[in-house]
């Protein structure tokens, strides 16, 4: 690994307060080439697993008000799944089991549905 991806890998960059004069570069040569393919854009956050799933939802919840013309985002939702976890903020315990929630925080009221039974060799059980 060459020491600009790990210095950018191995410390937290808060690119809103002070980024490295070489930010953009870093961004540009190293995450974008790794991107999905068609991605025009990529949004970092603070380095918590539930930060960037909240992000993610947000995200995501602003994409399709704004294809579908959805002027009330508070009519949308999110479809979690049981037995799944996504952290500990309001918006990512909306979607996680109701079992994960043990500080009982208030979340919104989302449909949840079971998580899929994966079974590996994938291809032995793909029916």
């Amino acid at each position: 690994m060459d020491d600009k991806l790990e210095r950018f890998l191995g410390n937290t960059v808060d690119a809103s307060i002070l980024p490295p004069h070489d930010y953009a570069d870093l961004v540009r040569d190293k995450v974008m080439p790794i991107a999905p393919p068609g991605t025009g854009q990529v949004h970092f956050t603070d380095g918590t697993i539930t930060q960037a799933n909240e992000s993610a939802l947000s995200f995501a919840l602003m994409k399709y008000a704004k294809d579908h013309k959805v002027s009330d985002m508070s009519s949308l939702c999110v479809l979690g799944f049981d037995n799944s976890y996504h952290g500990n903020s309001i918006g990512t315990l909306s979607c996680s089991d109701k079992m994960t929630n043990l500080q009982q925080v208030p979340t919104f009221d989302w449909p949840r549905a079971p998580f899929p039974e994966v079974k590996y060799p994938m291809a032995t059980f793909e029916h």
